[in-house]
């Protein structure tokens, strides 16, 4: 996502560029952290005071309608969003909530294959796979039944 690219699409469908939206399109420009609507709160909160957590939400909302982000469940940590427009999947760690970007090139042509066999066409892609990363599996291991375990 660039983030001049967003506030040209924003102004373009009769959007305010206020200092909060800037301040949220900026902090996801290049973020690979998946950040929650809270942890970009909390994140712009000191350099913008004024800053309410309903401005995030809104603004976050906006980004999601014009397919600048995607929103995704992001595991226990709640929903996360990714500003990241290439085809890729989402790893996410069900015990630490952590999301890591896998590459995987066969993922855009499988979906044009699917999409345009149907008559369909995607505007958002969105690739989960839910699990226990290296670090959590450290510490808590991957037991059958346990937290490590497929549902």
């Amino acid at each position: 996502m660039r983030a001049e690219d967003v506030a040209a699409e924003l102004r373009r469908m009769g959007f305010r560029l206020t200092a909060a939206r800037w301040a949220v399109i900026r902090h996801l420009e290049g973020n690979t952290s998946h950040p929650t609507a809270q942890e970009i709160y909390e994140a712009l909160r000191p350099e913008h005071p004024g800053l309410s957590l309903a401005t995030v939400y809104h603004t976050l909302a906006v980004l999601e309608d014009i397919g600048a982000v995607a929103a995704m469940s992001g595991g226990p940590s709640g929903r996360r969003f990714d500003a990241n427009p290439e085809p890729h999947v989402n790893l996410v760690c069900r015990v630490c909530g952590r999301v890591r970007d896998v590459a995987f090139d066969e993922l855009a042509p499988l979906l044009s294959q699917a999409a345009g066999g149907a008559d369909f066409e995607v505007k958002e892609l969105v690739v989960e796979a839910h699990g226990v990363c290296r670090d959590c599996r450290a510490e808590v291991g991957s037991l059958p039944g346990g937290e490590g375990a497929p549902a």
